[in-house]
């Protein structure tokens, strides 16, 4: 089989990439048409599918062998601070803990990008400590209580904005913004593939294109939204699973509305700690709240794009979502929400305040 060595340049994370590939000179036939193939573009069920939706799959977590042991991890209660002092020797007396490691003992393994694991400088809430292994669950949340830490608590920033202001407190070493090293890390990787895409087309856009289009009621004594009927209308070439792909749609629209109306991260200002850290609190959509789902594929095949004729459906199937309940939402009352989530507050807000 011959090959070639492809040059690919594509933006990622605001900077650009090169990559090399080695891919094979042959041009493989087109498939034809999905009424002339027997599985593609048929509604097939997953082969997992029934295991998974009535609770009997068997997943890693599910799995107990012989001389298992457990890992549980101690983290920083405070939005930045710095570990004065850790003592685990309480911790390590407790009969079947087998291992406790800290900042003291552990390797410098990179992490988040610009700090390593159990670094004392520990720059959010639930920032890494220290983690214990031992026999059991129990012993290791046992002795995790038994460690003590003594904290430095240091000034902290809530949001990117606050973060770039003249004197803001410095969260990290190298500065606040990191992006150039953070660009420079991404580009050292390098993902080799041998495949039957060959280069883009000239004048001619291989992305996958879609609109959506919502149907909302709002309650103008409560505020309260409710999404009636979502629309999504997507060019995304082959449709090679028509089930699956109607699942990937609407598990993406109900994300987008779930984004557009309830899902919202509240940070106390005053102490830096998340408040919406349970399910009750961090509101998310229940199947009463899951509008009726209309979706339309208007591609067939798209063979300039690869052999297959396939684009792909699966960040498109969400990104629409929220600005069209926004839209639809500003019809109905004449009033433009410019934040998320469209909560009652806001809609009362914007109608009577």
């Amino acid at each position: 089989m011959a090959k070639k060595i492809v040059k690919s340049r594509f933006y990622f994370e605001e900077g650009f990439q090169e990559q090399l590939a080695e891919v094979s000179t042959d041009s493989p036939e087109s498939w034809g048409d999905n009424d002339t193939l027997e599985i593609v573009g048929k509604p097939v069920s997953r082969v997992d599918g029934y295991d998974k939706v009535s609770g009997t799959a068997v997943y890693a977590f599910d799995k107990i062998f012989p001389n298992m042991t457990y890992a549980k991890t101690l983290r920083c209660p405070y939005p930045h601070a710095k570990i004065q002092s850790i003592d685990t020797a309480a911790a390590e007396k407790v009969q079947g803990v087998l291992k406790i490691l800290t900042h003291k003992n552990a390797p410098k393994i990179p992490w988040y990008g610009m700090s390593y694991l159990f670094d004392p400088h520990l720059r959010f809430e639930g920032d890494e400590v220290a983690v214990v292994v031992a026999e059991t669950e129990q012993i290791a949340e046992d002795a995790l209580k038994l460690i003590q830490v003594e904290y430095a608590e240091l000034p902290f920033v809530m949001d990117a904005g606050t973060a770039m202001e003249d004197g803001a407190p410095q969260i990290h070493d190298s500065g606040n913004i990191a992006i150039g090293e953070i660009v420079g890390r991404s580009e050292e990787q390098m993902l080799i593939t041998n495949g039957a895409r060959g280069e883009n087309p000239d004048g001619y856009s291989v992305q996958t294109f879609g609109a959506q289009f919502a149907d909302v009621s709002v309650d103008t004594e409560t505020g309260i939204v409710t999404v009636n009927r979502i629309v999504a209308s997507h060019d995304i070439g082959r449709v090679l699973n028509r089930k699956t792909l109607e699942n990937q749609f609407h598990g993406g629209m109900i994300q987008g509305m779930s984004y557009a109306l309830m899902e919202e991260r509240i940070i106390d200002q005053n102490t830096g700690k998340v408040l919406t850290t349970n399910l009750h609190n961090y509101k998310l959509p229940t199947v009463k709240d899951i509008p009726e789902m209309e979706i339309i594929i208007v591609s067939e095949s798209d063979p300039l794009v690869n052999s297959t004729g396939v684009k792909g459906i699966g960040e498109p199937a969400i990104i629409p979502t929220a600005a069209a309940i926004a839209n639809a939402v500003y019809n109905a009352i004449g009033v433009r929400i410019k934040s998320l989530p469209i909560t009652p507050d806001k809609v009362l807000n914007a109608l009577y305040g």
